[in-house]
């Protein structure tokens, strides 16, 4: 944990990655602060690999002020097997943190470096090729790799390569995605099944 003083406004707020799985494995990251004689839990992230808020925090812009970095998983987090996960990149704005992940394209190229040059090295590298994929996806929208991925993926003989298809399909999110979440919905695999069901639910919810 750290008290940091984000505002400039000589006011510290306490910022802490937690455990709440009773695992030792820190995935939840709070912001608090104290408002009207109260103290209030400003953001609660959930989060993967944050045992030292330290390096969660780093000046990207050198500006003075520490951005916020939270690895969050995007793919279901299996026994023996690998899931995907994204940074999402926070700045200290109007008094909370505001997601500004597209600002620092220079931090996602060096996290691509760091993808590509362990990659050869991974046991199973599916989870780092699938960011890679979106951290293409998400500077270049027309990009197409994370879909044409998925599609290889959803035919494989594996039933937890087949639901990494599916929690690629529900991140892209566009018709063509849709329409391959329902045919993994009529999957053999009752897990893989499932998995595309949720998904598409979770797509379906009408946005509060």
């Amino acid at each position: 944990f750290k008290f940091l003083d984000f505002a400039s406004d000589r006011t510290y707020r306490l910022i802490a990655s937690l455990d709440s799985t009773g695992r030792h494995l820190c995935n939840r990251i709070v912001l608090i602060a104290k408002q009207e004689g109260k103290f209030v839990i400003v953001h609660d992230w959930q989060t993967v690999f944050v045992s030292d808020i330290a390096k969660a925090l780093q000046d990207l812009d050198h500006d003075g002020k520490p951005e916020l970095i939270v690895p969050q998983a995007w793919s279901k987090q299996e026994l023996n097997h690998c899931f995907a996960t994204w940074q999402k990149i926070f700045r200290w704005e109007d008094y909370h943190f505001v997601d500004r992940s597209s600002a620092f394209p220079e931090t996602y190229q060096k996290r691509l470096q760091l993808l590509n040059d362990r990659i050869a090295q991974q046991a199973d590298p599916n989870c780092d090729q699938m960011e890679i994929n979106k951290i293409a996806r998400y500077f270049n929208p027309k990009d197409t790799s994370s879909f044409d991925r998925a599609v290889i993926w959803m035919k494989s003989s594996e039933g937890f390569v087949r639901r990494r298809a599916a929690a690629i399909f529900a991140d892209i999110n566009d018709s063509g995605s849709k329409n391959n979440l329902r045919i993994l919905k009529e999957d053999d695999d009752p897990l893989v099944a499932e998995s595309a069901k949720i998904y598409l639910d979770l797509a379906n919810k009408p946005k509060e």
